[in-house]
């Protein structure tokens, strides 16, 4: 069963095409960083209890000091522990959901999003996900399953420092090309 993650912040969204690393298979993912507020729904309280769910069904009753001692993997981690653009959130969070399927990525009107530019990093979204644990290769932990996601906010500040077109130029005269109509004697047919 699908739960549904708290509204947070997107950052390194790549939910219209796969991104690999390092040679591995692609996959698609979005991080999302929770503020204060955010840890305050019942969805937190419900993504904390169902990582600790599936890692106690994999690991048992030491999954809590497991956990603590750093010998498995939390997919819930602090934003102090990485120094990103925008991560700067006072006590914040954040999680990575990720999946080898592209997920449906809807708005807040349940309207699917074709526009890609409207998913970038600092939009306000949330997604559907499953939990899972995993024990390969000496590397475990519980990692977060990305089923779909919505976007909920598109008027929030990027937070990968990139800039619009219109904020970077500044205007040029006669330079209207994408209000200019062409003349029939200049079409090509």
């Amino acid at each position: 069963m699908s739960l549904i993650s708290p509204i947070g912040v997107f950052s390194f969204p790549s939910l219209f095409a796969p991104t690999s690393f390092q040679g591995q298979e692609g996959r698609y993912s979005v991080t999302l960083i929770f503020g204060a507020d955010a840890q305050k729904t019942p969805e937190y309280k419900e993504l904390k209890k169902s990582i600790m769910a599936a890692a106690t069904d994999k690991f048992g009753g030491e999954a809590v000091e497991l956990f603590k001692s750093g010998k498995i993997n939390n997919p819930l981690r602090p934003c102090t522990s990485v120094e990103y653009n925008g991560y700067d959130v006072p006590d914040g969070m954040f999680a990575k959901f990720w999946s080898k399927n592209q997920p449906n990525v809807i708005d807040g009107n349940l309207v699917d999003v074709i526009n890609k530019e409207l998913v970038y990093a600092g939009c306000l979204g949330r997604v559907s996900f499953k939990p899972f644990a995993y024990d390969t290769s000496g590397n475990r932990g519980v990692g977060l399953g990305l089923d779909n996601a919505q976007v909920t906010d598109v008027t929030t500040p990027r937070i990968d420092g990139r800039k619009s077109a219109d904020k970077q130029f500044g205007a040029v005269a006669g330079g209207g090309v994408a209000e200019k109509e062409l003349e029939d004697d200049e079409m090509p047919f």
